[in-house]
């Protein structure tokens, strides 16, 4: 099984929206080397904190079930 590199998906994300980890830091409650220490992978943000970094990027997130593929908005109004 391949490894998911988060912290590239969050640099990535948050370079394409132009925000500096100190503006995506703000947004989510954390400061610049919160921001930077995910990016470098020494920590993890929680899945919560993950989705919140996705929405304010504008990165739609899809949950997929046995019978259906949802997204997160679809999800969240489901269940």
């Amino acid at each position: 099984m391949q490894k998911v590199n988060y912290g590239m998906i969050i640099k990535n994300m948050r370079v394409k929206k132009k925000l500096t980890q100190e503006e995506l830091g703000k947004k989510i409650g954390v400061g610049k080397s919160t921001i930077s220490s995910y990016e470098k992978e020494k920590i993890m943000p929680s899945i919560g904190t993950f989705f919140q970094i996705c929405s304010i990027c504008g990165v739609e997130i899809l949950f997929k079930t046995s019978e259906q593929i949802y997204t997160m908005k679809e999800f969240n109004r489901e269940y």
